[in-house]
């Protein structure tokens, strides 16, 4: 039975703490430390330990934010009075612990290996990135519908990429009613959207995007650059998807006048539960299979 299972929820958003919550209800020993501030134990039954020791103490396995780490040292902690540097989580952890996280780094598995601990990165995982596609496209429509003055229904728009993200988002924009392009670099992905009724552009195209009033990209690398940018003009919105580095030259954007959002992270902006739920499910399933649960 899963109540005999201790897991340990350390720092990262509120999505964390709905993480916890569902473990909770999943019937695992759950405790929680440097929780955000408004994320405590509110009647829910998740004891917040006063301590790391307390919190580490026969744990089964140690659950991480997203991304697990901001700098690369410490433990992602959005509480004002906690740092904790990952090489002191893993230090205070048993060889073969198991800590679970997300955006993990090459640098934080070797930290994790040297001293003998297994470190998952649970948004590899193909299930998570799909079901986080569905968020992620409705938070950039809600931005869209928020900076524009005219509907989206009848407005061109154009999806860089179609990846998870792209085809969930290109589906929704069409559904609104948009006039959708999207640009591709594969003839399998080519192929797809024109069966899907989407215009088609190659990222060696993106100058004929001038004139649309959003551009969606999911990219994460440079694929609007200066060239691309003072050809599309500066009447168009590009709300940039993409993580680090991101896929459009911001340097070159602020001195063309263009306007650009990045909606970085934004299952956990705009739809925290769902995002929490999608993550919980993922680190059951990892239990599953690392023999834990």
């Amino acid at each position: 039975m899963n109540e005999h299972i201790k897991l340990s929820v350390i720092g990262g958003d509120a999505r964390q703490y709905v993480t916890a919550k569902v473990l909770r209800d999943a019937g695992f020993d759950c405790v929680t430390y440097a929780m955000p501030p408004g994320c405590d134990d509110g009647g829910e039954g998740i004891p917040a330990t006063a301590s790391l020791g307390e919190c580490l103490c026969d744990t089964s396995a140690v659950i991480l934010g997203v991304p697990y780490s901001n700098d690369g040292r410490h433990i992602n902690c959005k509480s004002p009075d906690c740092a904790i540097a990952f090489r002191t989580l893993c230090e205070r952890l048993a060889p073969r612990s198991l800590i679970l996280g997300g955006r993990v780094t090459p640098e934080a598995q070797a930290t994790a290996a040297l001293y003998g601990v297994k470190l998952v990165d649970y948004l590899e995982r193909e299930e998570v990135n799909i079901h986080n596609a569905v968020p992620t496209a409705e938070g950039a429509l809600a931005i869209a519908m928020n900076e524009l003055p005219v509907t989206i229904c009848g407005s061109r728009m154009a999806v860089l990429g179609y990846g998870r993200i792209g085809r969930v988002l290109s589906e929704r924009l069409r559904a609104l009613g948009a006039d959708v392009t999207v640009a591709v670099r594969k003839k399998r992905d080519e192929a797809w959207c024109r069966l899907s009724g989407f215009g088609v552009v190659g990222f060696d195209r993106l100058a004929s995007l001038k004139g649309c009033q959003v551009i969606f990209n999911t990219v994460p690398a440079c694929v609007l650059g200066r060239r691309e940018l003072e050809a599309i003009g500066a009447g168009t919105l590009h709300i940039d998807l993409a993580s680090k580095p991101g896929g459009v030259d911001m340097d070159s954007a602020r001195e063309l006048g263009c306007r650009v959002i990045w909606a970085l992270s934004l299952p956990g902006k705009v739809a925290v539960r769902t995002a929490g739920e999608i993550i919980a499910e993922s680190v059951i399933s990892i239990l599953r299979e690392e023999g834990i649960a």
